[in-house]
């Protein structure tokens, strides 16, 4: 398709000009701007249909001009960064028939009819940078889903699936903040706006809120001054963001159509990079679970804010990196290690009395499902049968679909301390197995070797499963057929 095309018949459809010749269709301007021929994508960019024999047709139309037929749009489901889960977790319960479930499964299931492994199937992709990236999908830009890269040196990219490359976007004034937040602390939120959808984006310049223009490949920052503790999060229509400002804890806001407030907290508290936000919504809450403790914000019945610090007792710290608190129908429970005598505990989360269970072991989580190494417990405080399991390497569960039982996960060798922790203290490398697996079933893979290889990040975007691979650098992608 090529855009900017002038003969033939011109079609005005909403705020799009159009252009038919013969069968085909190209699309010459929106809002009386043209696209640049770089962007290709027209179905995520102006929700045009792309059909089958190639090209698009305009989005306005319902049924095809050439087959009478109805005309089906395909589902797009925006990826909840850091790992696809409910509500910042790593466990998705959305229905089977959801895109992300949906895609997985499909992927599964070609591969299981083909024969083909995960490994060979793999496409690479070369990234818009070597290393430091960050992936999130928005409607940014008037995207329908876009797929956006943000590395931590503070460029910002956009994918095109039609030309198979990385279009960089300029800034229009300040640029995009750096980040220090590794990627399992990194999360992204997209805000709706009169003209266009909102990028909510935490970076040590402050919090940074990114209005995209996809006709110029360009974007402009509106940001709230202050180094960014940890990523954002949402509460009702309201985006929140902890800073570090003149030395104090604040909580930067930004409401749907509103400029930033920014609200200095009290709180008896060193300041500290905090993981990514978990949404407790039947509550109105957030919390972001640091070493030393976890910072909850709560909305009440009026709209407005309280924050609460709470410090974990004494001795004991969390590693927030082994995944997200358990949540049962209690609350949730943070998992945490006593420095001193090395022993586990869990901690229920923002209670006026301390509650606390003893952990055998310490144990990755997606929030719902626990690993003690590679031995899978619904909770994260029992204990395993070590005559009927055996402890043979550490699983790192990226992300659990609920239905269909799919699992995107890590899996490594034990390290030689036989200790959860010293694996991801270690700078090693180490022959690291990226898995889409059926939980307690077949499992396909793609192997390398490589450090830190929690430091991944999965996502599904476009009818495809990606990967990427920090500390190697590789951006990996498995696709259905379109």
């Amino acid at each position: 398709m090529t855009a900017g095309a002038e003969r033939g018949v011109r079609w005005h459809l909403d705020n799009e000009s159009w252009v038919q010749n013969g069968t085909g269709f190209s699309l010459v301007a929106i809002d009386a701007a043209v696209p640049p021929t770089s962007l290709s994508d027209l179905d995520y960019l102006s929700g045009a249909y792309r059909v089958p024999e190639g090209g698009y047709l305009p989005g306005s139309f319902r049924f095809s001009p050439f087959t009478g037929q109805p005309l089906e749009r395909r589902p797009v489901e925006q990826w909840r960064t850091p790992f696809g889960g409910d509500d910042g977790g790593r466990s998705c319960s959305a229905a089977a028939a959801e895109p992300i479930p949906s895609t997985l499964q499909a992927l599964f299931d070609q591969w299981q009819r083909s024969g083909q492994s995960m490994q060979d199937a793999a496409e690479v992709i070369k990234s818009p940078q070597p290393s430091g990236l960050f992936f999130f999908s928005s409607r940014a830009g008037g995207h329908r889903n876009g797929l956006f890269a943000a590395s931590r040196s503070g460029q910002l990219s956009l994918w095109q699936h039609g030309h198979r490359h990385w279009v960089p976007l300029t800034p229009r004034g300040a640029s995009l903040g750096r980040s220090h937040l590794e990627t399992w602390a990194n999360a992204t939120l997209t805000l709706p706006h009169d003209d266009g959808h909102e990028v909510i984006m935490a970076t040590d310049a402050g919090a940074d809120c990114v209005s995209v223009d996809a006709m110029t490949l360009s974007y402009q920052i509106d940001r709230a001054v202050g180094r960014s503790l940890g990523a954002p999060g949402l509460l009702d229509d309201a985006a929140f963001v902890p800073q570090e400002h003149e030395g104090q804890w604040c909580l930067a806001i930004r409401r749907t159509g509103e400029a930033w407030q920014q609200l200095v907290l009290t709180l008896d508290a060193p300041l500290q990079l905090l993981a990514a936000p978990i949404s407790d919504p039947a509550h109105r809450s957030l919390f972001w679970i640091g070493t030393q403790g976890v910072l909850s914000v709560r909305l009440d019945g009026q709209g407005d804010v309280s924050a609460r610090w709470q410090s974990w007792p004494e001795g004991y710290q969390a590693n927030p990196v082994l995944g997200p608190p358990y949540r049962d129908g209690e609350g949730f429970w943070q998992l945490l290690y006593d420095t001193r005598d090395k022993k586990w505990l869990l901690t229920r989360l923002d209670t006026v009395l301390p509650e606390q269970r003893p952990a055998p072991r310490g144990s990755t989580s997606t929030g719902r499902t626990s690993f003690q190494f590679n031995v899978r417990l619904e909770r994260p405080w029992d204990e395993f049968d070590h005559d009927l399991y055996s402890v043979t390497h550490v699983v790192y569960p990226f992300l659990e679909v609920v239905e269909p039982q799919l699992m995107l996960s890590l899996h490594a060798p034990l390290p030689q301390q036989r200790s959860l922790l010293s694996f991801f203290e270690s700078q090693a490398t180490v022959h690291a197995t990226f898995c889409l697996e059926r939980i307690g079933g077949h499992a396909y893979t793609y192997a390398m070797d490589t450090p830190s290889p929690w430091n991944a990040q999965w996502f599904v975007h476009d009818e495809a499963l990606w990967l990427w691979v920090d500390a190697r650098g590789t951006l990996l992608r498995w696709s259905l057929p379109q």
